[in-house]
C-alpha cells in the first residue's frame, strides 16, 4: 500500500467519525426536543430583566410546570457555578420558586452595560439537566453594598457612671461620626464616648457616609441621665470598697501613721511608714 492510498484511508475513515458524531448529536438534540415537547416539566422566570435598586435582596422568581421534586438551580453566567438553588414540591402541580442573587456575584460580574447575566435551569434528582437554561439579566442601578453600624440601642448615665463608650462599629469597617441631639445633657466625642451633663434624655446619631463601594448608613443611641438609685449607691460603694481591698499600691493617707502600700483590709499593709 503506498502513502497515497493510506492517506486516503486515513481522510475517509477521519470523514466517518465526523459524520457519525454529527448524527449522534443530532439525535441527541432530537431526543431532548421530544422529550420537552411530551411535557417534560418547563421552567420559566416571571422577569428576563430584573433591575434593582442595589445589590442586596435581589431575588429571582419563576414556576415550574409540574413539581416533581427537582432542584431549580440559579447558574452563574458561566452556565456552572451554582449560586443558589431551591427544591420544589413532588405533586406533580405547578410550583413557584424564588432564587436569591449573591451580592458579591453581583458586584464584580457586570459587563460593559452594566448587566448581569444569570440563567436558571432544573435538575433531577440525580442531578441531571431537567429542563432548558433559562437565561436572564440583572441590571444593578446602585452598585454598592449596605452596610450596618452595631451599637447598643440604649445607655444611661447617672452621678455615678457619667462617661461611657458606646463601642459602635460600621460592618465596613470605615470610620464613624457622632453627634448629639442634646450636648447639654450629654456630649459625645469623636471616639464614640459620651459624657453626662446633668439629668435628661438625648439621641446619639451614629452615622457612616458610605464611600465607593458602600451606602451610608446611620444609627441612634437613646441616652438616659439620671441620678443614681439607692441600690446603685450601694452597689458602687461595695465596688469601691472591693477594689480598694485587693489594690496593693494603694495610698492609705498621708498623714502619720499612714502605710504607703499594702492592702488596708486584708492585714498585708506593711510597708514602711511615711510622714508628712
Amino acid at each position: 500500500m503506498n502513502n497515497t492510498t493510506r492517506n486516503r484511508i486515513l481522510e475517509l475513515t477521519a470523514l466517518f467519525m465526523i459524520t457519525v458524531t454529527m448524527i449522534m448529536t443530532t439525535c441527541l438534540m432530537v431526543g431532548l426536543e421530544n422529550a420537552y415537547a411530551l411535557g417534560v416539566p418547563k421552567v420559566t422566570v416571571d422577569e428576563s430583566s430584573l433591575t434593582s435598586d442595589s445589590i442586596d435582596n435581589v431575588v429571582v422568581t419563576g414556576t415550574v410546570s409540574q413539581g416533581k421534586g427537582q432542584t431549580v438551580v440559579l447558574l452563574a453566567s458561566d452556565e456552572e457555578t451554582v449560586l443558589s438553588q431551591i427544591t420544589v414540591g413532588s405533586d406533580g402541580k405547578k410550583a413557584n420558586f424564588q432564587l436569591r442573587v449573591p451580592s458579591l456575584y453581583l458586584v464584580g460580574n457586570q459587563n460593559s452595560n452594566g448587566k448581569v447575566g444569570i440563567y436558571v435551569q432544573s435538575l433531577s434528582a440525580s442531578g441531571i439537566a431537567a429542563s432548558r437554561m433559562v437565561p436572564a439579566t440583572i441590571t444593578i442601578k446602585d452598585p454598592k453594598q449596605s452596610q450596618t453600624i452595631n451599637a447598643a440601642s440604649s445607655v444611661t448615665l447617672t452621678n455615678l457612671k457619667t462617661t461611657a463608650k458606646l463601642g459602635a462599629k460600621a460592618s465596613s469597617g470605615l470610620k464613624l461620626t457622632y453627634k448629639s441631639s442634646n450636648s447639654q445633657v450629654v456630649s459625645v466625642k469623636s471616639n464614640g464616648e459620651i459624657k453626662r451633663k446633668k439629668n435628661g434624655n438625648a439621641i446619639i446619631t451614629i452615622t457612616q457616609a458610605g464611600n465607593g463601594s458602600y451606602l451610608p448608613a446611620t444609627k441612634t443611641v437613646a441616652v438616659t441621665c439620671r441620678k443614681s438609685t439607692t441600690k446603685e449607691q450601694i452597689d458602687g460603694a461595695v465596688d469601691w470598697a472591693v477594689k480598694i481591698a485587693n489594690d496593693n499600691s494603694f495610698t492609705y493617707g498621708t498623714g502619720r501613721g499612714a502605710h504607703h502600700n499594702g492592702c488596708y483590709f486584708c492585714g498585708t499593709n506593711y510597708g514602711p511608714r511615711k510622714y508628712m
